[in-house]
């Protein structure tokens, strides 16, 4: 019987929807369950209490960057943010991806907020303070994400469902 692992997405979502998409499909051929916002119900908890619930039932936990922060809590904190410090509690096995080529963005993929730019910089900041890959493209991000995540669970096996 094969295992099955809950695998957590967590990204800006408008700038990567086509990106977001090509890793949840490529994830299914792992036999992989995608937890990614497409797929969050109505919930009649507060968001982040909510959010926090799914990621516990991951074994997995991907980020994705680009160049936008994203929608943030009340504490100015970007949701993206907030996933990664929390897996990162969790002690989740995470596999980080940044988006190299962002000056080729057009200006509605770019953060222009100068505040949230800044926040946007050191969140970067701090993702690079651990292992991270590359990417410039929905294509070579899913194909980086496969290959990395097909590693990590021959490395770290969870007990999956």
């Amino acid at each position: 019987m094969d295992i099955k692992y809950k695998v957590f997405i967590s990204s800006t979502h408008d700038d990567l929807i086509e990106e977001r998409s090509k890793v949840s499909q490529d994830l299914l051929t792992l036999d992989c369950m995608p937890c990614a916002m497409e797929t969050f119900p109505a919930a009649p908890k507060d968001s982040w209490t909510f959010i926090k619930s799914l990621i516990d039932q991951c074994y997995y936990f991907i980020l994705i960057v680009s160049d936008i922060y994203g929608s943030t809590d009340e504490d100015g904190i970007s949701f993206t943010e907030k996933e990664y410090d929390y897996a990162i509690s969790k002690q989740l096995p995470i596999l980080s991806f940044v988006r190299s080529d962002v000056d080729s963005l057009p200006t509605t993929k770019k953060e222009t907020d100068p505040e949230k730019r800044q926040r946007l910089e050191a969140f970067i900041k701090k993702v690079s303070e651990r292992n991270y890959d590359r990417w410039n493209n929905a294509e070579n991000l899913a194909t980086s994400v496969i290959a990395a995540l097909a590693r990590l669970i021959l490395a770290q096996p969870g007990t999956g469902w």
